[in-house]
């Protein structure tokens, strides 16, 4: 009663399940078996090969945004701190 009623819920609620020790970081099982399957629009890939183009084209394909990104926010620190620095 410390809190005064805060907090408090009148519905019943599911048990607390244990989050998985650790997620799986790539396809895996009976995903990975259907993927095999599938037909491939080009190229002989498998399903891993398919996965790693994937991943590749994603992270290349946003590399120059982030590069972008990243020398805009450090370019405004610096203004930023010359100008509390009294050098601007």
């Amino acid at each position: 009663a410390a809190l005064g009623g805060l907090g408090r819920t009148t519905a019943p609620t599911a048990p607390a399940t244990p989050a998985p020790a650790s997620r799986p970081t790539s396809v895996q099982g009976e995903a990975l078996d259907a993927m095999e399957a599938a037909t491939r629009a080009f190229g002989d890939f498998s399903a891993r090969d398919d996965q790693v183009l994937a991943g590749l084209v994603m992270w290349v394909g946003m590399m120059p945004f982030l590069m972008v990104r990243l020398a805009l926010a450090f370019f405004a620190w610096s203004q930023a701190e010359s100008r509390r620095a009294g050098q601007i």
